[in-house]
């Protein structure tokens, strides 16, 4: 993507009347809210109830379409152009069902004519007031080459349309350079997630600083690493062990030493946007 002066949501879905309390529009993830010092304005809005009051940060004030059941838009006219990469929406203050149900955020140079972002979103089943943030997708042009850092995370690159996942490469010590092929001109976001040697098996040999997790990670969500093993086999035991929170925990000749609970994948990005 690219700076534009016009960004709008255009909103496909509603269970009713349809209001926003407040909408953060963001040039950066987690990054300060640029909708300030230009004008709103929207489709359609009901008396009371102007563009406006879904940019001016007050939860308590809504703005609100003017017919109901209808597809509708809402957008921001900035002073000079911008790039959003993030929208905080909170929704209705007066009626969880009047919130977006379905939306896509588009652009404009000239606010007539529009070119889609990303989405569509689906966002069902709001609290009153409840505020949900939403990030733009990274699009790949070709394949990804990149360095990092980070040691011992596995990474994909996961297609938001179709479920395919490219790329099985883990970083090393030190850093490594990964490449991901496969992901060209298609909505991707990539993931990275610890990279974990094994699940647990009974009467196995383990090498010292291996990880093993749980074979039901629903009811135990820990990582451990073999930090002493015992002769004359080095073979884990023939019963799971029950993993403890904390500490360590004996398997046969193994010592599992509790290292983290397991994170939910991250989100990395942008690389190479289209």
């Amino acid at each position: 993507m690219s700076t534009h002066e016009y960004w709008r949501l255009e909103i496909s879905a509603n269970g009713s009347w349809l209001e926003i309390g407040d909408m953060e529009m963001r040039g950066s993830v987690g990054g300060a809210n640029l909708a300030t010092g230009g004008t709103a304005f929207a489709s359609s809005a009901y008396s009371g109830y102007p563009a406006s009051q879904a940019f001016d940060g007050n939860t308590a004030t809504n703005w609100c379409s003017s017919t109901s059941n209808t597809a509708q838009t809402v957008g921001y006219h900035f002073a000079s152009a911008v790039e959003i990469k993030e929208i905080a929406l909170t929704g209705s203050s007066e009626s969880a069902g009047y919130s977006p149900q379905a939306f896509s955020l588009s652009y404009s140079d000239n606010g007539a004519d529009y070119t889609t972002a990303w989405g569509p979103v689906t966002a069902t089943g709001w609290g009153g007031s409840e505020q949900r943030v939403f990030t733009a997708p990274v699009y790949f042009a070709g394949d990804i080459e990149e360095t990092t850092d980070i040691t011992n995370w596995r990474i994909v690159a996961f297609n938001m349309a179709t479920g395919a996942v490219y790329g099985t490469t883990t970083s090393g010590e030190g850093g490594t350079t990964y490449t991901i092929t496969g992901a060209t001109i298609t909505p991707c976001i990539l993931m990275m997630w610890p990279k974990i040697d094994r699940e647990w098996s009974a009467t196995t040999v383990v090498a010292l600083n291996d990880y093993c997790i749980a074979t039901d990670v629903d009811t135990n969500d820990g990582l451990y690493k073999a930090t002493d093993r015992g002769d004359p086999d080095y073979k884990t035991g023939t019963t799971e062990p029950t993993w403890p929170g904390t500490g360590t925990i004996v398997d046969g000749n193994i010592t599992w030493t509790f290292i983290a609970e397991l994170v939910n994948p991250c989100c990395l990005g942008p690389k190479l946007p289209v």
